[in-house]
């Protein structure tokens, strides 16, 4: 991947192909739905909905830093993208429950062990 991106040219310019217009098209409305029904039909979730061993009661617990950040949703795409029009991980398995179980949600662990980092990367929750 690092060489990629060193032939690329994206080591002396990271924004050498940034194009706010293709930008636009990657985040319509149209490639939006698409990836939303995607996401929809992934294994958990489908498991959650489908499956009679896992029943919509009790409680689920979902552990992990970024499980519950709308920054992080859009991953490379950060830059360009709306990041409050996204849906984390802990409300969308908040909305395939239905509210008939629930929610727990843990931070569970820094990104990383580096105090100094830890502390900038606070994500207020939903963020």
């Amino acid at each position: 991947m690092l060489q990629a991106k060193y032939n690329l040219g994206l080591f002396d310019d990271p924004y050498k192909y940034f194009d706010t217009v293709r930008a636009k098209k990657i985040f319509s409305q149209q490639r939006c739905a698409f990836a939303r029904a995607t996401a929809a039909k992934t294994l958990f979730c489908w498991r959650i909905k489908f499956d009679p061993a896992l029943k919509k009661q009790g409680s689920i617990a979902v552990i992990g830093p970024l499980a519950d950040s709308r920054r992080n949703m859009l991953g490379t795409w950060s830059v360009s993208g709306d990041y409050t029009k996204a849906v984390t991980v802990v409300e969308g398995i908040k909305t395939v429950a239905g509210g008939q179980c629930t929610i727990r949600y843990a931070k569970g662990a820094n990104l990383s062990d580096d105090t100094t980092f830890a502390k900038s990367q606070r994500i207020r929750p939903g963020d």
